[in-house]
């Protein structure tokens, strides 16, 4: 069974995380730098969440495909592998998979056309390990 989930687009990955500085542990230590979901980023998972709650997607189990189709909201250059790493790390914090890492195969289609706030439509199937090999599931779309 292939699901299809439209979610809104994902903020900039430069908006997304952001660098802490974490204290060290006496006065001489500078500390270290510990990346952290930003403002954008917690707003957006939180926007992802409510939108597989609304959908009533299961959680998918074991190996993924998926296609994703991704619809800018403007006209800026944007590397498409920045949307993915903002999309995968949301779905996967609202459940809607165990891990990014389970995604065996991806299939990225950027849109030049911009729409208005913008969005990403993902079609997503669990697949077992030797339909993954093969690419069979690839067929029956």
């Amino acid at each position: 069974m292939i699901y299809e989930i439209t979610l809104p687009y994902p903020p900039t990955v430069n908006h997304y995380y952001k660098f802490a500085v974490l204290k060290g542990h006496n006065k001489h230590s500078k500390g270290a730098v510990k990346v952290v979901i930003g403002a954008e980023g917690t707003k957006y998972r939180e926007m992802v969440a409510r939108a597989i709650a609304d959908c009533g997607l299961p959680k998918i189990q074991g190996a993924i495909a998926l296609r994703m189709y991704v619809y800018t909201p403007d006209k800026c250059r944007r590397d498409i592998d920045n949307v993915c790493k903002a999309l995968y790390d949301a779905c996967t914090e609202a459940g809607l998979w165990k891990d990014d890492s389970y995604i065996v195969f991806s299939q990225n289609f950027k849109y030049a056309d911009p729409e208005k706030q913008g969005k990403v439509v993902l079609k997503i199937q669990q697949v077992d390990a030797e339909e993954a090999k093969a690419g069979a599931w690839l067929k029956g779309e």
